[in-house]
């Protein structure tokens, strides 16, 4: 990915020349002083500069964009090094996204912006007790798609999803019986549910996500909408 690097402009200051090198020397003191007051942005690792660029991160013409530069990187306290990994991260998505398309892969992507704060609104259901739970596993979300059936016992009413994904860029998608729903990807930890109007039956899951170190999700069968 080619970067975009900020020009600065250049002040050169000319010293008149009656201007001793005692003044010019005591001049340049001065200024390397000032620029030491300057506060600097204080370098975050990887994991707080993903969910600030998340929030830079937009779906443009169903390809990902992040809506950042170096400069606001580091106003941030993003590295150098920590934010060409991010832009790569982006590009090599995007490649891939295009190869799967080129393949007639039908792949639906979601916008960071509508999912990044569903984390933030955990599932409830009406009572904590496991008496509640019929049935509940896990499996792991990786080599882009990831098929299994879960079998749901007889008075099931709904299935709860709860995991996360390293993944930067993309959300797990989740694909039940036909429904299809999204939890949001890492650093985040989120949450969704489908419904289960007919039991005892079995759930064809799909699980889709865009990178290969993928994630885990965790899933609970209730007796209860």
């Amino acid at each position: 990915m080619k970067s975009f690097k900020t020009l600065l402009p250049i002040c050169i200051v000319l010293l008149p020349l009656a201007c001793s090198d005692l003044d010019t020397n005591m001049f340049q003191e001065q200024v390397s002083i000032e620029e030491s007051d300057i506060p600097q942005s204080e370098e975050i690792d990887l994991l707080q500069a993903q969910q600030i660029a998340r929030t830079h991160l937009v779906l443009d013409k169903n390809l990902y964009v992040l809506k950042m530069n170096f400069e606001e990187a580091a106003n941030y306290g993003i590295s150098r090094e920590i934010f060409t990994r991010l832009l790569h991260e982006v590009e090599e998505v995007n490649d891939f996204i295009n190869d799967l398309r080129t393949k007639g892969e039908h792949v639906i992507l979601q916008n960071p912006q509508e999912v990044k704060n569903n984390s933030k609104r955990p599932i409830k259901t009406r009572s904590e007790s496991n008496t509640d739970i019929l049935a509940s596993g896990s499996l792991e979300v990786r080599n882009i798609q990831t098929e299994i059936g879960i079998s749901a016992p007889a008075g099931s009413k709904k299935i709860v999803f709860k995991g996360s994904s390293r993944c930067f860029l993309t959300a797990i998608q989740i694909d039940c019986n036909g429904s299809t729903n999204t939890i949001t990807s890492g650093p985040w930890i989120g949450s969704c549910s489908f419904q289960i109007p007919i039991s005892p039956t079995l759930l064809k899951v799909r699980t889709f996500t865009l990178c290969s170190d993928g994630g885990s999700v965790q899933y609970f069968i209730y007796n209860h909408n």
